[in-house]
């Protein structure tokens, strides 16, 4: 299906779909007698493929008695549908020749639009009282709580707290088998600081111990989300689902977790005293 909107040169310029074509087509969109029209890029190209459509000539309707629109211009494409959805093929016509009830006035400030939102409001209703002025949104906002965007961020958002309170969980399991085995060895530990060992040596130790662990766990991570890209996939936009630098960033912030959760129990263990240990043994 082909989507028509109505649209001057200033509408397109402010959301980044620049014309490709000369100075003229202001003039043109601006002239209530003139039947132009203009073609983003995928209507382009599935109406006239490998050919200029600039100069053409196109009917909206296919009625015999209307006139013929003159394409004038074509522009980059955008997506109604959702961010990873396919470009719509759209016609953009001039206010002037087909006016519409309900418009909508984009507007690109240099610095934080909501600002303007009140001055934009005043300027609207001294040019016409009678204007109304139903919503005014940024298009970040307007992105951010669409109904695709909803769909795709929901499961993201409930993958991650599901995926933070397993981190939890880990960072406890480790800290509880690290503490238990620091107790089963407390005698080893004494014995070993009697024989001179350093308390660097037994907080290395441990703390390897608590990392060897997390390295495995890592690794077997690392595996099952390999296997489970394509079911990643359909969640992310713009981003790989095996982008090496997420599998990066998890890897150490997974590492740091550990390591946290490994040093509380190595610091203890390098504070039992040996003639203590000896004597509770």
């Amino acid at each position: 299906a082909i989507s028509s909107a109505g649209t001057d040169t200033g509408r397109l310029c402010r959301i980044d779909l620049d014309p490709k074509t000369t100075g003229e087509i202001e003039v043109l969109l601006e002239d209530p007698e003139a039947d132009v029209a203009i073609l983003n890029k995928t209507l382009a190209d599935l109406l006239f493929p490998n050919q200029d459509p600039v100069g053409q000539h196109m009917s909206y309707t296919g009625a015999p008695d209307q006139p013929l629109a003159e394409i004038i211009g074509v522009v980059g494409d955008e997506k109604l549908g959702g961010v990873d959805a396919p470009a719509t093929p759209i016609v953009y016509d001039a206010l002037l020749q087909y006016p519409q009830s309900t418009v909508s006035l984009v507007v690109r400030t240099a610095s934080n639009p909501d600002s303007f939102v009140p001055s934009l409001r005043t300027s609207l209703r001294d040019l016409d009282p009678q204007l109304v002025v139903s919503a005014a949104a940024t298009l970040d906002a307007m992105i951010a709580n669409s109904g695709p965007m909803f769909l795709r961020r929901f499961p993201a958002i409930l993958i991650g707290c599901f995926a933070g309170l397993a981190m939890i969980l880990s960072a406890v399991g480790i800290y509880g088998v690290i503490a238990y085995s620091v107790a089963q060895r407390t005698r080893e530990i004494g014995i070993r600081m009697a024989l001179g060992a350093r308390r660097a040596d037994i907080l290395r130790q441990i703390i390897w111990f608590g990392m060897r662990m997390t390295f495995v766990g890592v690794a077997v991570g690392f595996a099952g989300a390999l296997a489970l890209t394509r079911v990643l996939g359909s969640l992310l936009f713009q981003v790989k689902s095996t982008d090496p630098l997420t599998f990066a960033c998890v890897a150490l912030l997974l590492s740091a977790v550990a390591f946290s959760a490994s040093y509380a129990p190595a610091r203890r263990a390098t504070k039992v005293d040996p003639m203590v240990a000896l004597r509770h043994e």
